[in-house]
């Protein structure tokens, strides 16, 4: 086969026999909401993390909206955000009544520290940095902010399982971390998938009575709550993975290295990395010009490509509508130019060099 009819899929979900065997296990058991899977996963993936509790959900959205309420957002309030993020980081800030206050991005595409101060106000009651794309947020600064002006701060690490910042895991620095197990996620649930970490008991039990309409007993609902609950199977698929994700992590770096190498030559943006950062590439984020004509390019070499995001947040009709048109000239510019290549822990080698070999070739077209 030659190496331009090599199909290169932009993410592919880990699975063995191990998964296979607990996954039935689950389903012969009778046992499918919030069981002792369920209650494994927030323990062990609590302690990944460096945080005392967890509460499972069943999206990232969902456990963001949650922490949300828990942490007494109300109508009105405003929530610091990058807009170079998934659109499900800034719905829950809506569906809560609060009103998002978008931030520009660095060149690392994440939020820029600098410009968060002069966006607070008497209304402002949170920030949300993101981890986008596997990469860490300056956590020190924001965190600074945060206390100075007695702010929660909720971490994004949808993208970052595993990520550090000074030798810490993203996710245990604010108040609460929120994680997605989207199949294309670094650490994967067999579908949608969420949790939140924190140190706070409080907010947590908040969090799992919100979850399961707003009850701890059975028929005795405390609060108005919701049914975003985990389930046995996605539990026990995220067990599993959990165990590999350190090595999945090593192959991830191991595969942008490649790509460095590879295209390190060629007039495009490639991804930056701290020295302060333990980056996770849960994707591998390059700008170029002529992206759409590349994209066709490569497509027709069945190398599978995404555009991480093609309108950013502040520009989504629903958004617009509703808030008015907001100017981020740096998020705007890049999201003309960004493109994401296949990355995954099972890509191989020859399937990075086939990647980059057709890049070389479709720029110089």
């Amino acid at each position: 086969m030659k190496k331009s009819q090599i199909k290169v899929p932009c993410s592919q979900v880990y699975l063995d026999d191990e998964i296979r065997e607990k996954v039935l296990a689950v389903l012969n058991s009778g046992k499918y909401i919030l069981n002792d899977n369920c209650r494994k996963f927030e323990e062990e993936f609590a302690n990944f993390v460096g945080r005392r509790y967890a509460a499972l959900a069943n999206s990232a959205t969902s456990a963001i909206q949650l922490s949300l309420m828990a942490l007494g957002v109300e109508s009105g309030d405003e929530i610091i955000v990058p807009s170079l993020t998934a659109f499900p980081t800034v719905e829950p800030i809506f569906h809560v009544g609060a009103k998002p206050v978008f931030i520009d991005i660095n060149d690392e595409y994440l939020i820029d520290h600098e410009l968060i101060e002069e966006k607070i106000n008497k209304k402002t009651k949170g920030i949300i940095p993101v981890h986008l794309y596997g990469n860490s947020a300056e956590m020190d600064k924001i965190l600074s902010l945060a206390e100075e002006y007695d702010l929660f701060v909720l971490e994004d690490a949808s993208q970052a399982h595993g990520a550090e910042f000074r030798g810490q895991k993203v996710g245990s620095f604010g108040n609460v971390g929120c994680f997605s197990f989207y199949p294309s996620k670094n650490l994967t649930f067999c579908g949608d998938g969420g949790i939140m970490v924190t140190n706070d008991e409080k907010l947590v039990e908040k969090v799992k009575m919100l979850r399961d309409h707003g009850r701890k007993d059975k028929y005795l609902h405390e609060l108005i709550g919701f049914n975003m609950r985990a389930n046995e199977i996605q539990a026990t698929f995220g067990l599993i993975q959990l165990k590999h994700l350190p090595e999945f992590t090593i192959r991830r770096r191991e595969a942008a290295q490649l790509y460095n190498q590879l295209l390190k030559n060629l007039s495009i943006k490639l991804p930056s990395e701290s020295d302060h950062v333990h980056h996770v590439y849960h994707l591998y984020v390059i700008q170029l010009d002529n992206r759409d004509k590349v994209v066709q390019f490569l497509k027709e070499k069945d190398i599978c490509t995404g555009i991480h995001y093609p309108v950013p947040c502040h520009l989504q009709p629903a958004v617009v509508e509703i808030m008015g048109k907001v100017s981020l000239p740096k998020t705007e510019e890049y999201c003309r130019n960004i493109l994401s290549l296949p990355i995954f822990p099972s890509i191989t080698n020859e399937q990075i060099n086939n990647v980059a070999e057709q890049l070389i070739q479709a720029i110089k077209q």
